[in-house]
């Protein structure tokens, strides 16, 4: 019996994707930490869908769920949106700003189209990945942040890797 009845299909590749979704939410249901995941698939497959499903039935899911699309915000403010900024960081930052890291705490953040995110944020992102902390632009010191990462791409990312395209 999976976790997840909603995800429909009989092919040995949907039971691949069903089989490891039971041992990722199932395995201990007291656990707050969960690994990241990334999701890869073509347009229109549905990965939003199983990003959204993976946090309702995930012990997150009380917890806000808060989705971005990487490939749809200009970088200068896409950085400003996931970490946030202090007041006075930047001309017209009156007023300091949580950023969606922060406002995910105790939830899940879903970054869709996580390969097109330029490449000084791939690095900050990953530090907040590997920390759990998460600093505001114009800020000296980091914050905690209990957020689960759920990430996809329509790209194969071990390729990109590969060449250099993502790190």
């Amino acid at each position: 019996m999976t976790v997840l009845p909603e995800l429909l299909g009989d092919s040995a590749a949907i039971e691949a994707v069903k089989a490891e979704i039971d041992q990722l939410l199932g395995s201990d249901t007291r656990r707050r930490r969960v690994p990241p995941v990334l999701i890869e698939g073509e347009t229109g497959t549905g990965k939003g869908l199983l990003a959204r499903l993976l946090h309702a039935k995930s012990i997150r899911r009380d917890g806000p769920f808060v989705e971005i699309n990487c490939a749809a915000i200009p970088v200068h403010l896409l950085e400003a949106e996931l970490f946030g900024f202090e007041r006075g960081a930047f001309t017209d930052a009156r007023n300091a700003k949580p950023g969606l890291f922060e406002v995910g705490h105790h939830g899940t953040i879903f970054l869709d189209e996580i390969s097109l995110l330029a490449k000084d944020l791939q690095g900050k992102v990953l530090t907040v990945v590997e920390s759990g902390t998460v600093r505001r632009i114009g800020s000296t010191r980091t914050e905690p942040v209990d957020i689960w990462i759920v990430a996809a791409s329509n790209e194969n990312l071990l390729a990109a890797v590969r060449d250099s395209s993502f790190p």
